[in-house]
């Protein structure tokens, strides 16, 4: 008699270990990609005021920035 096998768990064809080795790589990578995606759309006046402006720590550094655009103009 043969045992009895069950296939494991599998996304994409990616089993449970597979996908557990490549986790913290796709998560440096999407958040390198979400940084970058800032850094690009930092112009963007509904950006900085939605967005960056919220950052706990370094928000205020864009709240200075549109201060400073609105008072120019």
């Amino acid at each position: 008699m043969r045992p009895q096998l069950q296939p494991g768990l599998h996304v994409s064809g990616f089993g449970v270990k597979r996908l557990a080795q490549w986790t913290p790589t796709l998560a440096l990578w999407g958040g390198v990609a979400g940084v970058g995606l800032l850094y690009m759309a930092e112009k963007i006046p509904m950006i900085r005021r939605d967005v960056l402006q919220n950052i706990p720590i370094v928000g205020g550094h864009w709240r200075a920035l549109l201060e400073e655009s609105e008072a120019e103009q």
